[in-house]
C-alpha cells in the first residue's frame, strides 16, 4: 500500500470519508453474494442472496456507502435468500449502522431465517440491527424510528 493509499485508508478508518463512493448501481454480485436493489417509495431495500463473508464483505460495504452517498441513510436489508451472514458481514453491518446512525438512520433486517437470527442473538446484534418479519414491517420501523 503507498502512502496515498494508506491515508485514504486510514481516513475511511476514522470515518472521515465513509460516504466518498463515485459508483450508483442496482446490482451487484461477486465472488457468491448478489445484492438487488430496489426504491420503495423513500427507501431502499437490499436483496441479499447467498453469503455475506469475508470474501463478500466488500461489495456490502460499498453498496452501504453508494447509499449514504446519494443520501438515503434509512436501509432495509432483505435476508430471505441469504445462505451465511459471518463475523465479517456482521461487522460491515455495525459499521454501516455506526455512520447512518449519525446521519439520523438505519439499518433494518427483513425475512431473516433462522440462522441469521440466532446469530444475531447469540452476538447480541439484534439490538443494533432490528429484525422485522416482512418488508413491509421493516418500512413501518424505518419510518418510525
Amino acid at each position: 500500500m503507498d502512502k496515498d493509499e494508506q491515508r485514504e485508508f486510514d481516513a475511511y478508518i476514522r470515518g472521515e470519508n465513509w460516504g466518498a463512493v463515485p459508483d450508483s448501481f442496482t446490482d451487484v454480485e461477486g465472488a457468491g453474494l448478489q445484492i438487488k436493489l430496489t426504491e420503495d417509495a423513500d427507501i431502499p431495500v437490499l436483496k441479499l442472496r447467498g453469503k455475506v463473508d469475508l470474501h463478500t464483505t466488500h461489495l456490502l460495504n460499498r453498496t452501504f456507502r453508494t447509499l449514504a452517498r446519494s443520501g438515503r441513510y434509512q436501509v432495509i436489508v432483505d435476508c430471505q435468500d441469504l445462505e451465511q451472514l459471518d463475523v465479517a458481514g456482521l461487522g460491515v453491518m455495525v459499521e454501516a449502522v455506526r455512520h447512518l446512525r449519525i446521519r439520523h438512520g438505519g439499518i433494518y433486517l427483513a425475512q431473516p431465517n433462522q440462522f441469521v437470527r440466532n446469530s444475531l442473538r447469540m452476538t447480541r446484534l439484534n439490538k443494533v440491527l432490528p429484525i422485522a418479519d416482512t418488508i413491509e414491517a421493516a418500512k413501518i420501523m424505518a419510518r418510525t424510528a
